[in-house]
């Protein structure tokens, strides 16, 4: 998000704006006094690094674009200067590319938030990762061929700038994830401690990724490590386990580790690096 910021700069404009209501309703109680009573919420400020507060007022603005600021126009309880901003507001609300892209990132912000919170988590390995990325850039790619086939519909300005905006956008974020979750060579050593894959494991040993294991962490016992894995894929216990993390809770838990020295130190590894 902050690289589609950084590149594109209609959208830092777009996000510049956004941060603009937060500004206006803050700086005066009786504005805030006034938001209160119609999203019953205040508008957080704008955070280059803290996303989900952009979500929130992604969100906020969209959701009471109707009437967020033409009350305040139309009150008879605010300054002339307080009217004239609140009318340059309104007019942002009613420019076709600004509403686009408020309703591009409605859509896309709730995937952010989801993906952010998933990856807070403790108990994570890069088998878990690796399909929190893939169901998030699946939805990105929803969002941008849906975004895109709106746009059709509509007439040729909006059309164009809408086309162009998501297409930016959504291929600058899936660009982005492709890139700072793509995992190293040796990671796919993760697929040796799947547990969905332990049926075809046992039928066919992984010979080409164990080997690719051993290459990438040479303290290991690659015959005893191949033992202990055949061992664990013909054993009906441990199918129902799915990634590192999960596996090596097994093992701590029923006192394994000195039988399966080398999973465990593989498991550590892998459990430790991302």
């Amino acid at each position: 998000m902050q690289q589609a910021t950084a590149r594109i700069s209609r959208i830092h404009t777009f996000f510049s704006d956004l941060g603009g209501f937060s500004a206006f309703f803050s700086r005066s109680p009786k504005r805030t006094t006034v938001l209160d009573q119609m999203v019953a919420h205040r508008l957080p400020r704008a955070s280059t690094t803290r996303w989900n507060f952009q979500s929130r007022a992604v969100n906020t603005v969209y959701e009471h674009q109707d009437d967020l600021l033409m009350n305040i126009r139309d009150s008879g309880n605010f300054g002339p200067t307080t009217v004239r901003e609140a009318g340059g507001f309104v007019r942002m609300l009613e420019d076709e590319t600004f509403c686009f892209f408020l309703a591009l990132f409605h859509k896309i912000m709730p995937n952010v938030d989801m993906l952010l919170s998933q990856l807070q988590k403790r108990n994570i390995d890069p088998v878990f990762i690796e399909g929190l990325v893939q169901r998030f850039t699946d939805s990105i790619q929803k969002i941008r061929a849906s975004m895109s086939s709106l746009c059709g519909d509509s007439g040729s300005d909006q059309q164009d700038a809408g086309t162009w905006g998501t297409t930016e956008v959504c291929d600058t974020i899936l660009m982005q994830a492709k890139e700072r979750f793509s995992f190293t060579q040796h990671l796919v050593s993760t697929t040796l401690l799947h547990g969905a894959l332990f049926p075809q494991h046992s039928v066919r040993f992984p010979e080409s990724v164990l080997e690719t294991t051993v290459e990438a962490y040479p303290m290991l016992d690659q015959a005893k490590l191949k033992t202990e894995l055949s061992h664990i894929y013909e054993n009906s216990e441990f199918k129902a386990c799915s990634g590192a993390v999960p596996v090596y809770q097994f093992f701590m838990e029923n006192n394994l580790q000195s039988t399966f020295t080398e999973t465990v130190t593989l498991l550590r590894i892998l459990i430790t690096t991302p």
